[in-house]
């Protein structure tokens, strides 16, 4: 069974997430209340964005599926040259974001108002409820150019 949400929540821990205003199913992230404190650097954002792109990938009903669909829309924008096959949707995760160069660069494509790294950040009204409802097909929709 797949949690409610990216991350395991401590009882009474809020939902805090972040994303850009305009952007928020492509860009928002799950945070916690240390990340208020500190700027998020350019490594910890995609991390953060790879997790909830693994845990979209866990509630489809076919993670394989998602998961080559994601790898086939990379490869027709030139940014994947890699397998379509992963061992987990972490795994996925992991090679078609985290590890995929290109990646950022096709994000600022659909996101051309992504502010620069370090990221302060600030619990975004709203971007909590878009990383519970958002799927799979939607963010790659709004995500990729």
């Amino acid at each position: 069974m797949v949690p409610d949400w990216p991350y395991i929540l401590l009882p009474n821990e809020p939902r805090l997430a972040w994303g850009v205003a305009d952007h928020l199913v492509a860009t928002s992230i799950p945070i916690g209340p240390a990340d208020m404190s500190r700027p998020i650097r350019q490594r910890a954002y995609w991390a953060a964005l790879a997790d909830r792109l693994a845990w979209m990938l866990a509630k489809e009903q076919d993670w394989r599926a998602g998961a080559a669909e994601l790898a086939h829309r990379l490869d027709d924008l030139g940014a994947w040259n890699g397998p379509h096959r992963f061992e987990s949707p972490q795994d996925a995760a992991h090679h078609l974001l985290l590890d995929n160069m290109a990646f950022p660069d096709l994000m600022r494509c659909a996101v051309p108002d992504m502010p620069d790294f370090p990221l302060r950040m600030l619990d975004f009204p709203g971007a909590a409820a878009v990383i519970a409802t958002t799927d799979l097909s939607e963010w790659m929709g709004l995500a990729l150019p």
